[in-house]
């Protein structure tokens, strides 16, 4: 999603600001959004002008970037406030060119990762500058690209006691559509899984069996956490 626009005088490019709904990147105008899917994990990337892909991954497991120190140069940095580890092939159109976040949020092992392979010199420095504008949203901040709906079962739930463990809300593919799933929580209650427009398809699991509705068709994928209970 295009939201801003700006001039990166360094290297004459035009950039935009692409919302990937968990965080925001500032990229050259050119490059194209990609979705992937990912079973255990956020999983997407953008398209390059030559063809190649950029991908991350959002997840408990994603990459380290456990580059060869001999051909690559490692730098530890700050950015979006938190600690990041950034890869660059000392050769470019050899290596890796990346950047992991081991941890995203203070209480929670959640990691990040970002990279490209074999790009030319060019486009390493444009993902270099690129790594730097990211900016992660917080665990209770909803992304600008929900439907409004969602935010109301965020408010439904704000206004009930406190759930064990805390509610959260999750974004993922369902038989080829966005869903918005609500895990299951105490006294064998069972998970909710809703649709684009909010209204309800089934219970994936949960529930006195623990297997849900038995009503889901098809399994979730790419999945990524979109919001939880701060409270």
């Amino acid at each position: 999603m295009l939201v801003a626009g700006s001039c990166d005088r360094n290297m004459d490019i035009t950039t935009r600001t692409l919302d990937f709904g968990r965080f925001t990147i500032d990229a050259p105008e050119s490059w194209e959004p990609v979705s992937a899917t990912g079973y255990d994990s956020y999983a997407g990337g953008m398209r390059l002008d030559d063809g190649k892909e950029v991908s991350f991954d959002l997840g408990w497991y994603s990459s380290d970037l456990n580059v060869d120190p001999e051909l690559h140069e490692i730098l530890w940095t700050t950015i979006d406030g938190k600690k990041a580890k950034v890869v660059r092939a000392l050769v470019a159109g050899k290596g890796t060119t990346g950047v992991y976040f081991d941890s995203l949020e203070p209480d929670e092992s959640l990691k990040f990762q970002m990279s490209a392979q074999k790009v030319n010199p060019v486009v390493q420095q444009q993902l270099l500058a690129a790594f730097a504008t990211l900016k992660f949203r917080k665990a209770d901040e909803l992304p600008s690209n929900v439907p409004s709906c969602v935010g109301d079962l965020v408010s439904a739930i704000q206004s009930e006691p406190v759930r064990n463990p805390p509610a959260s809300v999750w974004r993922y593919t369902y038989d080829g559509d966005t869903v918005y799933y609500i895990p299951p929580y105490c006294c064998d209650l069972p998970s909710q899984l809703f649709d684009s427009n909010c209204k309800f398809i089934c219970s994936p699991d949960g529930g006195f069996s623990g297997k849900g509705d038995g009503k889901c068709t098809a399994s979730l994928e790419n999945g990524v956490r979109i919001w939880k209970d701060p409270r």
